[in-house]
């Protein structure tokens, strides 16, 4: 049995951090739907990565903070579905549905996280975070 160890060193994060969260497994020719449970915070600060490593190192900035501004959401299955989307603005939650938009919460985009409950199949499917300084309210 071999062990690999790699190392993943984090320089920088971008103003707007795109994450996709893989929500579909190829299961012997067939396309699958994951509901898993996946939970995100609605805020973070970059020293969750740098953690352990050494002031001097040429790495992440401890001080860089991220608010999440929208969740696109897929809802239905392989072979069909729906995109929606949850945007933050001033700190309020709207959900968005084709030509309709209104008022939601951060609870209703922590519906999306999925899991062995979600009967909707309405399921968070790519995340994007703006960079904010800490001093700052945008």
């Amino acid at each position: 049995m071999y062990c690999y160890v790699s190392e993943v060193k984090l320089v920088s994060l971008p103003p707007i951090l795109c994450v996709h969260l893989k929500r579909f497994r190829n299961d012997d020719g067939f396309t699958k739907k994951l509901y898993d449970k996946v939970t995100f915070p609605e805020t973070f600060s970059t020293a969750i990565f740098a953690a352990g490593q050494s002031e001097n190192a040429d790495c992440l900035k401890a001080d860089e903070h991220y608010s999440l501004y929208a969740v696109v959401v897929h809802m239905g299955s392989t072979m069909s579905g729906h995109y929606t989307a949850f945007i933050s603005s001033n700190q309020d939650w709207y959900y968005a549905d084709d030509s309709c938009v209104q008022p939601s919460t951060w609870e209703k985009v922590q519906g999306t996280y999925g899991g062995y409950r979600q009967r909707s199949g309405e399921t968070a499917y790519l995340l994007l975070y703006r960079k904010k300084s800490w001093n700052s309210s945008g």
